[in-house]
């Protein structure tokens, strides 16, 4: 159960760093094609910068959320299973029901297993980091 622990956090702490390094990247890209488009006073050419810069923090706002998806549900699937291991099968008196859901109910509080992925801010910043980037260039640019 604690290399579960140490592997959910490990999974987690990598997948924020990498929305922020793709956020960076979002935001370093949206400053540098400012930059080289900034001599030129043509409309068409911020449009399609500012469309290119969208596009790449769209990209990789879907692939983050692609891929923190079915990690969560792999961590969600492992953690249910370790809770059932341990908690051991619904059992047939009244009295021991009891004891067994609340036995149930602290190792999902321990093991986190009631946490949806939205209501975890570090997992909604992974997510939206690149939008984010995204609107932090634009406010940047005015």
């Amino acid at each position: 159960m604690r290399l579960y622990l140490t592997l959910r956090d490990d999974l987690q702490a990598f997948l924020w760093i990498l929305g922020v390094v793709i956020s960076l990247g979002t935001l370093a890209l949206g400053f540098a094609l400012q930059a080289l488009i900034h001599d030129s006073d043509t409309d068409d050419a911020q449009s399609q910068v500012s469309q290119a810069v969208w596009v790449y923090g769209l990209y990789y706002t879907a692939l983050l959320a692609l891929s923190y998806g079915p990690a969560h549900v792999a961590l969600l699937s492992v953690g249910r299973s370790i809770r059932d291991t341990i908690v051991g099968g619904t059992p047939i008196g009244k009295a021991e029901v009891e004891d067994w859901l609340r036995r149930r109910q602290e190792l999902d509080g321990l093991l986190q297993l009631g946490q949806n992925p939205v209501s975890n801010i570090k997992a909604a910043t992974l997510v939206v980091s690149p939008l984010l980037g995204i609107l932090l260039g634009a406010f940047v640019k005015q």
